[in-house]
């Protein structure tokens, strides 16, 4: 997996969610991201947004400013929740792919085809 895939990655382990900045670029560099997520399909699809809501999440001016590779969102309910509804197991660490839709500037990721991760975490530390 290279560093342009649109993907998403679930530490159950410390409850993170990890955008990687190519998501970011195909958002348009938001200010703040929306998570979306429909439970019958188990879909997460993210987009673009420029208000904090309680389903909106703030990309730190770090991110870009600094040139990170990605920005890390902590939200133990949420992975738990989806650890327990995907049969993911404990302490793991999963991540899947998104497709990109440029009519609606959303990226989709279908949940039940993410993969489990062995060994280290692809990504580069802060």
């Amino acid at each position: 997996m290279s560093y342009s895939s649109l993907c998403l990655s679930f530490d159950l382990k410390r409850h993170r969610i990890t955008i990687y900045r190519s998501v970011l670029s195909h958002l348009k560099d938001p200010s703040h991201v929306d998570f979306l997520y429909d439970e019958d399909r188990n879909i997460l699809v993210i987009t673009a947004s420029t208000t904090k809501t309680t389903t909106t999440f703030a990309v730190p001016k770090r991110v870009y400013s600094e040139g990170k590779f990605q920005c890390v969102i902590y939200r133990r309910a949420f992975t738990e929740s989806l650890q327990k509804r995907l049969n993911w197991e404990n302490g793991e660490l999963y991540r899947v792919l998104g497709n990109y839709s440029p009519e609606l500037n959303v990226i989709a990721f279908e949940l039940n085809k993410a993969e489990k991760v062995d060994g280290v975490e692809f990504s580069i530390t802060d």
